[in-house]
């Protein structure tokens, strides 16, 4: 059911603030791992198309 306080975005919205959310994830993680024990491990891509259709079905 939908109210009135319901936002409905399009795929494509969702994706890109997906997209941009996992990228600047990465970097920030990237960024604050070097010097540690973290800095070689490796953090892997995520589509964000098949995770916003994992998120949103």
């Amino acid at each position: 059911m939908v109210s009135d306080d319901d936002v409905r975005l399009p795929d494509s919205i969702i994706i890109t603030l997906l997209s941009l959310s996992i990228s600047h994830t990465r970097a920030l993680l990237y960024n604050r791992t070097l010097g540690t024990k973290y800095e070689n491990y490796i953090i892997p891509i995520v589509n964000p198309t098949e995770l916003a259709h994992k998120l949103y079905k």
